[in-house]
Formats: C-alpha cells, sequence, structure tokens
C-alpha cells in the first residue's frame, strides 16, 4: 500500500515524467530505497525532502505538502503540532499568492489602460 509521501512522490514523478529508476538515480539512492519509502516500509532521511524540492523546483506550497506527507509516515512524537503548524504556514501561503497574482492582474489591467 503507497504510503501518504509515496503519493507526493509519485504525483512530482508523474509530472516531470521521471520513473521511479530516474528518481532515485537523482536523488543518490537506489530504486528499491525509493520504493520502500514510497510504500512506508523505510524512513523518510530528515533532509530528503528539501532535497527533493531543490532537485524538482517545488513551489512552497509543494514542498509544504510533502513534508506534511513526511510527518504523517513517521508518527513521531510531536508530528501532530508540526502537521498542524505546516497547514497553518500552508495557508498563509495560499493567502499571500493569491494576493500576488490579483496586485498582478490589477497592474496588468492598468497599463492595458495606459498603453
Amino acid at each position: 500500500m503507497i504510503s501518504a509521501f509515496g503519493v507526493v512522490m509519485r504525483k512530482i514523478r508523474t509530472n516531470t515524467g521521471d520513473s521511479l529508476r530516474t528518481c532515485a538515480t537523482k536523488l543518490g539512492i537506489t530504486a528499491t530505497f525509493l520504493s520502500a519509502m514510497e510504500v512506508g516500509r523505510k524512513s523518510i532521511p530528515n533532509y530528503y525532502p528539501e532535497k527533493i524540492k531543490e532537485l524538482y523546483a517545488l513551489t512552497d506550497e509543494e514542498y509544504i505538502d510533502l513534508l506534511i506527507q513526511t510527518e504523517k509516515n513517521d508518527k513521531k512524537p510531536g508530528c501532530s503540532e508540526r502537521i498542524e503548524g505546516l497547514l497553518i504556514l500552508k495557508k498563509q501561503k495560499k493567502i499571500l499568492r493569491e494576493s500576488y497574482e490579483k496586485k498582478n492582474t490589477q497592474l496588468n489591467d492598468i497599463t492595458k489602460f495606459i498603453d
């Protein structure tokens, strides 16, 4: 059965067209180890989410999703509080992004009017 982390990783791989083997090679691990992390047989090393973010140029929201799913997989003490904090951060990030996009749209409309 695929883990929460595995769902996010497969989505990333699907979006980029990478196979399990290609993704594993990029991460410097074996395909077997990546598969084991995706199905929850192996725990996810702490530095992997950051490494995945850099390799796949994840947005902040995608990265936060990856962190949330990693927390859900690990179930270490305090994970509920960390997940709650990450969900708040994700919501705030979404609000900021939408505000920025709205402002840019308004600026574009003004520019079109001036031109």
